[in-house]
């Protein structure tokens, strides 16, 4: 079976911030890894190969580098607002070549065989509720549009309601995407309640899934984009409140809407592509 690594700092049991906030990474890095995943990757960035913004500002870097036998160029983007996540990740690894690293007998790295470009966006809201109901029923619909060509490229995305368990949809397949996704349903009373929203992209290669001397190429490109495109709240007794109110610390307009049904998490697509929702491995 093969693992796809997620860089452990995406994700967490609560929030660590208040009120509001944007977050923007871009990273291109090198290293190795073991073979069965029981660790994270050890890996270094590759000069030029870093971004990041505490107020999700749009970042873009572009690194290379030759390791061994192999050339590795990536380039890698990410902006946040309230109002659309981009990200995009692309590179190339020529002339592959696989060593094996087993750190447990002192193995002295030789060779790198992982290569990751990944771009990360996020926004965390406060969001307060207004109208007659005792305890609020809310979901909340994304948009998302976006494509992923070659191999070894995906996307990423989740969101987290107050400190309930993230809800996570994986795309792995190459294709055009223009999707809507729809959160799990969350009850709560009518004091505020935080939600965090993710976007992230990677081209990641381990070279122990390809032949010596191979040519992997691939892009997720996400730039267009994620997007919040509402809230269905509801009542104790499940009806709509479209006369509710929906007030954001970041001022942004959130607004009430109903969701079709049946839902599945998944309400569209634009091309024959299909969505992996199974989450491969997640190391932390």
């Amino acid at each position: 079976m093969r693992f796809t690594y997620l860089a452990a700092f995406t994700v967490s049991a609560s929030f660590l911030y208040s009120q509001s906030s944007l977050e923007t990474w871009s990273i291109i890095e090198a290293g190795h890894n073991e073979i069965d995943f029981v660790n994270p990757p050890l890996t270094g960035i590759l000069p030029g190969g870093y971004g990041y913004s505490d107020v999700g500002a749009p970042l873009s870097v572009n690194a290379s580098g030759e390791f061994g036998p192999m050339t590795f160029s990536a380039q890698a983007s990410a902006s946040a607002s309230y109002l659309g996540l981009r990200t995009y990740a692309s590179g190339e690894l020529t002339d592959t070549y696989f060593e094996p690293y087993f750190p447990e007998e002192g193995d002295p790295q030789g060779v790198e065989n992982f290569f990751n470009a990944y771009s990360y966006a996020s926004f965390t809201d406060t969001l307060s509720y207004g109208g007659t109901a005792v305890n609020y029923n809310s979901r909340y619909l994304l948009n998302l549009s976006g494509s992923i060509f070659g191999e070894e490229a995906f996307n990423i995305v989740t969101i987290q309601h107050a400190n309930d368990p993230v809800q996570r949809w994986s795309f792995f397949n190459p294709g055009n995407y223009d999707v809507q996704l729809v959160s799990d349903a969350y009850v709560h009373g009518a004091f505020a309640q935080e939600i965090r929203v993710t976007l992230q992209s990677y081209f990641q290669v381990y070279t122990g899934y390809h032949e010596d001397g191979s040519t992997i190429m691939g892009t997720a490109d996400f730039d267009n984009t994620l997007v919040l495109g509402g809230v269905e709240l509801r009542d104790e007794n499940g009806v709509l409140l479209p006369d509710g109110t929906i007030t954001s610390a970041s001022g942004t307009n959130y607004g009430i809407i109903a969701i079709p049904e049946p839902s599945t998490g998944l309400l569209a697509f634009a091309s024959s592509v299909l969505l992996m929702a199974g989450w491969r491995r997640r190391l932390s």
